[in-house]
């Protein structure tokens, strides 16, 4: 639009325009360059390091809850074994006396 003149320049604009070109930072300058390295690698270290934490706590998480399920499972286990395992130790102990002779299933 305005390249065809139609409508008039806006010198506020223009001003605003300008003093954003003149805040930005003269690059060339190599001690700002090197400031500016560091800063963002001390950035980009802190977010390592946060990634990483936050990948390890998870794991642990992961791992702890793997042990909680198979000490829960091997709990309701324990419940319905005590019943099979006091009848094979009879079975046991009254081959043992001779009282019974051991069954076994021919094959």
């Amino acid at each position: 639009m305005l390249w065809p003149k139609k409508l008039p320049i806006n010198n506020t604009i223009m001003r605003e325009i300008q003093e954003m070109f003149n805040l930005i930072p003269n690059l060339s300058d190599a001690e700002l360059t090197k400031s500016f390295m560091i800063k963002t690698n001390d950035n980009m270290v802190a977010l390592y390091l946060a990634s990483l934490i936050r990948s390890i706590t998870a794991m642990h998480d992961l791992i702890n809850n793997k042990l909680e399920f198979r000490a829960a499972e091997g709990l309701s286990l324990e419940k319905e074994k005590p019943k099979e395992t006091a009848s094979k130790d009879e079975k046991k102990d009254a081959v043992k006396k001779g009282k019974e002779e051991p069954t076994e299933k021919s094959s």
